[in-house]
């Protein structure tokens, strides 16, 4: 008899999930809208005065040879039965220089595109137990791209990442 892998709850995980660890689940049911989203923030000044910056919720732009970052979404961690400071500090160990951790609920996610006009979706989409990506974020340009389309499409982004940004909250800030 087969022994079930165990999560970080002590529970038994379903046949082929798995913990982070080793080959993850290809697919996962879609997470609830009443579940939170905690996104590591390492930069300082991404949060000043109370208020989130929009790079937050930006995916970074392509490394100098061009390969693009952030192609699966904007990587957040979830609860998956943890306390919230559980989940902030598991968020925010792996990063020695992490400075806040925020959190946004997946209905406000899938809500803001549409609110603020978007043609496409916004969603939160797992991929591991402890894990998901925010999907339907626009690329982000090279900051030296000089075309006006390539400015919109940097403008778009930063506007959905501020819209982002004005609905979450830090929720861990750095001892």
């Amino acid at each position: 008899m087969a022994t079930a892998e165990r999560g970080v709850t002590g529970k038994a995980l379903p046949d082929g999930v798995h913990d982070g660890e080793g080959t993850p689940q290809t697919t996962f049911p879609p997470l609830a809208n009443d579940e939170w989203l905690y996104r590591a923030v390492l930069q300082p000044d991404w949060f000043k005065k109370g208020k989130l910056k929009d790079r937050v919720f930006m995916r970074r732009p392509p490394t100098i040879d061009g390969q693009e970052r952030d192609a699966a979404g904007l990587s957040v961690a979830l609860a998956a039965g943890r306390s919230e400071p559980d989940t902030c500090a598991a968020e925010a160990a792996p990063f020695n220089d992490c400075q806040f951790v925020c959190n946004i609920s997946v209905s406000t996610v899938r809500a803001t595109a549409k609110q603020i006009g978007l043609s496409t979706e916004l969603d939160a989409i797992q991929d591991r137990v402890n894990h998901a990506n925010i999907t339907g974020l626009p690329p982000v340009p090279p900051s030296d791209i000089a075309t006006v389309e390539g400015q919109a499409e940097r403008a778009e982004a930063r506007r959905i990442g501020d819209e982002l940004a004005k609905r979450a909250a830090v929720v861990w800030t750095k001892p």
